[in-house]
């Protein structure tokens, strides 16, 4: 592929496929990624036919953008007996349960194992609240639930840290200062697990909330780290990027992307799969696009990264012809 810039590889198939009758045609195509896998969704509705009609509605507005599989992280003991029942009915469908402090333990987690979990998630959000210490993961039976993990061969996809400030961009609102526990200790303190259990893959939701920079350090330095791209890789409709950050981030997302998995944050049921969430996860998909990668990162960041992680099964969508936007 000639320029600074890739085209589809099939453009250069073209110059000599059938003595070169169709060089040419089509030049302008183009890297498109061949399946999108998004691995970072929560999910409304406590019954399977609800989760069933709002994945039949997901799919079907987003099926042209090559969405095949999505990963909700929302199971907990009510509900992943029902969970599994979907996932081993629907392939679109995973799930990994939303384990939190002083409810679930190792046994929860073999138990959603045993229903077809492909991970399990942590989050935060009860530290900076002050309703657990900092220090709650480093407890005798969350040690027990990572040695398990590593064992069991489960990713931990982490709620980690929080900026404290605005995201008004992408609707996230206003952060507050955080009175019990700051984004560094948390950080920290979180580092330390991901080098105790180098047989998880953890998986930082949101980029962890840090720039490329830092997340370069990060993945130098931590093997078993890796993140997903929502919230932080987001391009409403309308918008482009400066070229001054087109060209790093371009740079690091060649460089990194193996470590990079693709996530919207989304909500899906019959009630959520709404234009709104439809335009949520086409901007999370403009971002991508707009650093216009070559077929192998993108085709990385879009959905092998994620198959490879979480041991999904293989993509099955195909192309809508014209349809595709």
């Amino acid at each position: 592929m000639a320029g600074k810039f890739p085209h589809a590889p099939d453009n250069a198939e073209r110059d000599s496929l059938d003595d070169g009758f169709s060089a040419g045609w089509g030049r302008h195509f183009l890297p498109a990624e061949r399946y999108v896998i998004d691995c970072h969704m929560h999910l409304e509705g406590r019954e399977p036919w609800q989760v069933k009609k709002g994945l039949d509605m997901l799919f079907e507005a987003l099926d042209a953008h090559r969405l095949d599989q999505v990963i909700i992280m929302d199971g907990g003991p009510g509900s992943i007996d029902w969970f599994g029942q979907v996932a081993k009915t629907d392939r679109r469908f995973n799930f990994i349960p939303w384990m939190k402090p002083g409810r679930d333990g190792v046994d929860f987690l073999k138990r959603a194992h045993d229903r077809g979990a492909v991970g399990f998630k942590l989050h935060n959000h009860q530290i900076w609240r002050g309703n657990f210490k900092p220090d709650i993961w480093e407890e005798p039976n969350w040690q027990e639930v990572f040695a398990e993990a590593e064992k069991l061969g489960l990713p931990c996809l982490w709620h980690v840290t929080q900026v404290e400030g605005s995201g008004l961009y992408s609707g996230e609102g206003k952060g507050k200062p955080r009175e019990f526990a700051r984004n560094a200790e948390l950080m920290e303190r979180f580092l330390k697990i991901v080098d105790r259990y180098k047989g998880i893959t953890f998986v930082g939701a949101h980029l962890l909330y840090v720039g490329d920079e830092t997340l370069a350090k990060l993945f130098a330095e931590h093997e078993n780290l890796t993140v997903d791209t929502s919230c932080g890789y987001f391009l409403r409709f309308g918008d482009v990027l400066h070229e001054d950050d087109f060209e790093p981030a371009r740079k690091f997302a060649i460089e990194w992307s193996d470590r990079l998995l693709f996530g919207t944050d989304n909500r899906t049921s019959a009630a959520h799969s709404n234009p709104t969430c439809f335009e949520a996860f086409r901007c999370h998909l403009r971002y991508i696009k707009a650093l216009r990668l070559p077929q192998e990162e993108l085709d990385r960041i879009c959905w092998q990264n994620a198959q490879r992680v979480f041991g999904l099964a293989e993509c099955e969508g195909w192309f809508k012809a014209t349809t595709r936007p």
